[in-house]
């Protein structure tokens, strides 16, 4: 499975709830496990010893739907920019 998603942006979904942008959670031995980006643990399957959060699956969205996930993925753009250039060279 980690082949599978390395390096990707995965969004995920429990029922109706909201998407949560997330990567897969390599602390752990266990597949199907994956760290959202507002800090939640999930997993696919319907049981899990590594979270209590189970049963979330993986949809073809453009962007997350958490407000906390959006917030921290903007925060790790506008980083990235100050950090790796001067701001008098973006204008």
């Amino acid at each position: 499975m980690f082949k599978r998603f390395r390096g990707t942006k995965l969004f995920l979904t429990k029922d109706d709830e909201l998407i949560h942008s997330g990567k897969p959670w390599k602390k752990r031995s266990k597949s199907g496990v994956f760290l959202t980006s507002c800090g939640r643990v999930v997993s696919i399957d319907q049981e899990s010893r590594a979270t209590a959060h189970v049963g979330y699956k993986i949809v073809s969205a453009k962007r997350a739907t958490c407000r906390e996930c959006n917030k921290r993925e903007g925060k790790a753009v506008m980083d990235r920019v100050s950090h790796g250039r001067r701001v008098d060279r973006l204008f």
